[in-house]
């Protein structure tokens, strides 16, 4: 007499979701994130004591991504067409200037399917030390 249990199980195929536009841009606004936020003069992905280094991630494959001071002006325009999930930010502006500290506005927008996402970041940049090299 055998009194171990029995189990019966069911296996089906996952059905693909049926992603819309809709869909597709309430993803990207919920996942894109500029890592560290905030930023406190340093991050781990820097490799130098002069190199300020912030990441903006979960990013689609081809994306733009246009950086604003908090009262509009451009920053910087950085685009990206990689299998990367991350593009790197310098923390510099299009003339290679070091950014103040503050607030700014990362405007993303992915390029295959028109989807935007906007994210605040704050940080504040170290003073640059030159008597110390």
């Amino acid at each position: 007499l055998n009194t171990n249990p029995e189990y019966g199980f069911e296996v089906k195929a996952p059905a693909p979701l049926a992603s819309t536009q809709d869909e597709a841009c309430k993803q990207l606004e919920a996942r894109v994130r500029v890592v560290p936020n905030p930023y406190y003069a340093f991050s781990q992905y820097e490799g130098t004591q002069i190199g300020n280094i912030a990441k903006v991630s979960n990013l689609p494959r081809r994306a733009t991504v246009t950086i604003y001071t908090l009262n509009g002006t451009l920053v910087r325009r950085l685009r990206k067409d990689n299998s990367d999930r991350f593009l790197d930010f310098d923390m510099q502006n299009d003339s290679n200037l070091p950014i103040a500290s503050g607030v700014y506005l990362f405007h993303v927008k992915d390029d295959s399917n028109g989807c935007e996402a906007i994210v605040k970041w704050f940080c504040v940049v170290r003073p640059v030390d030159l008597e110390s090299f």
